[in-house]
């Protein structure tokens, strides 16, 4: 896979998955409060805190994505050729 492959899926993927969690979020602050009245308060605070969880990941896991994509934006841009050069030679594996 390219480079600039890989960049355009990551960032493809990264905007679904920005679009993807805004509609989860507008999900559950629509249905939050009926479903308040349903279920009991032991049930609500077990949901709210795995909901909230679960949200925290998916932040987590984006904000790490785009940091890999934007180093690898960054070091081809900055980068004139393919190859990377060491300010000294790497020992002999």
């Amino acid at each position: 896979m390219t480079r600039q492959r890989f960049l355009a899926l990551l960032f493809g993927y990264l905007s679904f998955s920005s679009f993807s969690l805004a509609g989860v979020l507008a999900g559950t602050d629509f249905i939050g409060p009926a479903l308040k009245t349903v279920i009991t308060t032991d049930a609500w605070f077990y949901l709210k805190v795995v909901t909230t969880f679960a949200v925290l990941f998916w932040t987590v896991q984006m904000f790490c994505c785009s940091m890999i994509g934007l180093f690898y934006l960054t070091d081809r841009l900055y980068r004139s050729s393919g190859v990377s050069k060491f300010k000294r030679e790497l020992p002999p594996a």
